[in-house]
């Protein structure tokens, strides 16, 4: 080992480190259920690319898409666990516009040159990009949307919102604040509810069944039992009611 001082980004790093292992040691079951669900998401969208990015080139943008959706996923989770709600739920959002536009892309392959100018075509991308909320998933995504948008990337202080005096400073002229275990919980009841809409459209977009791809039937089986798991969390979450979002 290095007997270098550890640096002030170093301690910042294994701090968050140990905040995030510590709350999964704490929560075993929980820990279980997670790693079944991120192992499931990222098995599928691995799969699909393989499966069906040689068809088109818009089948590989798609499944890479994917995948950067389900990385997006699971870091956003890394942030929830250390308290960060609103990078974590603005992560969670980048997963569901990537989950929106792939699933567009999917059913127009035409749409991918639109998709890959959307900066200088902005009106045109954002009045042809939009959630299909005719369907379960796409309503899902779309509410899980506007909810990230209002406390991820418009937040900015929800994490803060949920703190406490926790103390006062050394001189005792000012306080110290801080979060409980709660305002874990309060972001994990979105993620968690964020697993079917945005790993749902991908589905949906590739077609995928039972007979394709084992890992969609984990996923439809972990997506069938999260209601207990969610429920137990929202309890934790100040008992508030359990009902999708």
């Amino acid at each position: 080992m290095s007997d270098r001082p550890e640096s002030f980004f170093g301690s910042q790093i294994a701090e968050r480190h140990q905040l995030m292992l510590g709350f999964l040691e704490d929560h075993p079951d929980l820990e279980s259920v997670i790693d079944s669900m991120l192992s499931a998401a990222h098995a599928l969208a691995t799969d699909s690319t393989l499966r069906q990015g040689a068809k088109s080139t818009a089948a590989t943008y798609v499944g890479l898409m994917w995948q950067n959706a389900t990385d997006y996923y699971e870091q956003s989770l890394q942030h929830i666990l250390v308290k960060e709600l609103d990078t974590g739920l603005a992560l969670l959002r980048m997963a569901t516009e990537l989950a929106r536009d792939g699933s567009k892309i999917r059913e127009n392959e035409a749409l991918l040159d639109l998709w890959l100018a959307r900066e200088e075509r902005v009106t045109e991308y954002r009045r042809t990009f939009r959630f299909n909320k005719d369907k379960p998933s796409g309503q899902c995504a779309f509410k899980l949307y506007k909810l990230t948008s209002r406390f991820g990337i418009h937040g900015h202080m929800t994490s803060l919102s949920h703190s406490t005096q926790v103390g006062k400073t050394g001189d005792l002229s000012g306080i110290m604040v801080g979060n409980d275990d709660k305002v874990i919980y309060s972001g994990l009841r979105i993620w968690l509810r964020g697993f079917f809409p945005i790993h749902g459209l991908f589905c949906e977009a590739f077609n995928i069944g039972d007979c394709e791809a084992v890992s969609y039937g984990l996923f439809r089986g972990l997506v069938d039992a999260l209601g207990p798991v969610i429920n137990a969390v929202d309890i934790e979450a100040k008992g508030e009611s359990s009902e999708s979002e």
